[in-house]
């Protein structure tokens, strides 16, 4: 909705600029809101499911 706003008044590079600084503000409240130690985080490393990931790919493949 954004992109087409700024195409519709001629200035769609600005869209650009717009997605960067909504990017930066994302990072920031990220930054604050997450806690410094992330010992209180439970993070599980499993395995990446290659199958499925591969299968979501050709199904995107050959939709488009």
């Amino acid at each position: 909705m954004i992109g087409g706003a700024f195409a519709t008044w001629g200035i769609w590079r600005m869209a650009y600029w717009a997605f960067a600084l909504q990017a930066v503000l994302l990072m920031l409240a990220i930054r604050m809101l997450l806690p410094e130690d992330n010992t209180e985080l439970d993070i599980k490393s499993e395995r990446i499911p290659v199958v499925r990931l591969a299968f979501l790919a050709l199904s995107v493949f050959l939709v488009s």
